[in-house]
């Protein structure tokens, strides 16, 4: 069973090893959709994580939730191999 704890932690590893992920992110508040497009992993903190994505061309940068990855409204394909 995944924790925010474990997800954490296999998010700095791959922010160490391997920034570059492909993220799908459909939350509602802030207003965030995201189709399996590139982004870089800028970092992980205590309760959240960092993105930088260019889905609209221009670079954006998302501050998210390891919990919204253990509902499913945020998936890495990274995570998931």
């Amino acid at each position: 069973m995944q924790t925010p704890e474990s997800i954490k932690a296999r998010l700095t590893e791959l922010c160490r090893t391997n920034p570059n992920i492909h993220v799908s992110v459909s939350i509602v508040h802030p207003r965030v959709s995201i189709q399996n497009d590139p982004a870089v992993l800028l970092g992980t903190y205590r309760n959240v994580f960092r993105i930088e994505e260019r889905s609209t061309g221009q670079p954006r940068c998302h501050t998210l939730q390891y919990v919204d990855v253990l509902t499913g409204q945020i998936r890495i394909a990274e995570l998931e191999q």
